[in-house]
């Protein structure tokens, strides 16, 4: 028998021959080397940030809703008797909507000039809030807040 035909395997004895060095010839302690890798880390957190940004930001912040449309007026008559004395702003856009207009009662303004004892003064937070039937503009409502709530409400032509 012929051991030539045989494959020849390394003897586990003797050192295997060490694997060519690849890397000779090239340093990565380099000065382009580093600003290299160093721009290839920032770019992909660079990118990394600016696909998921949104997505992190939409949790804390969502959307707000787009404007609201007006209600119809007869609506709006029916819902007028749930608008109480304390009734907040809040409650009042739930209920009636989006108003017309913010255009006061002149007689009521004339009256709360006339009768500072009765009426608070502080003009900042006097809210004026007008309901318009587009139909009929002698019909409508009107309410005015102080301090964010309710403090006297009008009616007309219905």
């Amino acid at each position: 028998m012929d051991l030539s035909s045989l494959p020849q395997y390394p003897s586990p004895f003797q050192p295997a021959t060490p694997a060519p060095d690849r890397t000779a010839g090239r340093k990565l302690s380099s000065p382009l080397a580093i600003t290299l890798v160093c721009l290839v880390i920032l770019l992909v957190v660079a990118t990394t940030l600016y696909v998921f940004w949104p997505l992190i930001d939409a949790k804390e912040h969502p959307p707000t809703p787009g404007p609201m449309k007006p209600l119809d007026f007869k609506v709006i008559q029916q819902r007028f008797d749930q608008v109480g004395q304390t009734t907040r702003y809040e409650e009042v856009w739930q209920l009636l909507g989006p108003p017309s207009s913010r255009e006061g009662l002149p007689d009521v303004e004339e009256m709360i000039l006339y009768h500072p004892d009765r009426y608070p003064d502080d003009v900042k937070s006097r809210i004026w809030l007008r309901w318009t039937d587009p139909n009929d503009q002698e019909k409508w409502v009107t309410l005015l807040l102080f301090d964010n709530k309710v403090y006297l409400k009008y009616k007309n032509g219905f």
